[in-house]
């Protein structure tokens, strides 16, 4: 059996995966690092991480209580002739999209009661888009980033 938090990253991956956007994309669930810039530029890259630290404390004589955040990071990297030439910025219709689709993860998140997971139940409890986008990213990268974090109460038996 997979570790509580690895199970709730799991079913915010399915739901991510279930999304479509009008843009091709990836989706993966893994510990890497979000802040580094993209070598592909064929698609979009959708990272579900779950957080290094939960909050872990006992809720009951019988159950312990997680506090779990998951990241969700929305990484695509543009081409050069993607660039006005004036002024090199990105046209704004490139951007728009990846905006929408850090949107419609937070709200395809929000609220979420993952009951299919055995045996804990995870419920939503919170969500924030942490960064719409990183002005930072396209201006170093070429390369949008947008992050949701979603957060999930697990009230787990002990075994």
């Amino acid at each position: 059996m997979a570790s509580t938090i690895v199970q709730v990253a799991d079913a915010v991956l399915a739901t991510v995966k279930g999304l479509s956007f009008d843009f091709p994309y990836v989706a993966n669930r893994g510990y890497g690092d979000i802040d580094e810039q993209l070598e592909e530029r064929d698609k979009a890259q959708i990272d579900v991480i779950p957080s290094a630290q939960p909050l872990l404390e006992q809720a009951t004589r019988g159950a312990w209580a997680y506090r779990v955040d998951v990241h969700v990071v929305l990484r695509q990297r543009f081409s050069a002739l993607e660039r006005a030439l004036q002024d090199g910025r990105f046209d704004n219709a490139v951007i728009d999209p990846m905006v929408e689709a850090v949107e419609r993860i937070a709200e395809a998140l929000t609220p979420v009661r993952f009951t299919s997971i055995e045996p804990i139940d995870a419920k939503f409890f919170q969500s924030a888009i942490e960064s719409l986008y990183i002005s930072e990213h396209l201006r170093q990268f070429g390369q949008f980033t947008g992050h949701v974090r979603v957060t999930f109460m697990v009230e787990k038996l002990f075994p």
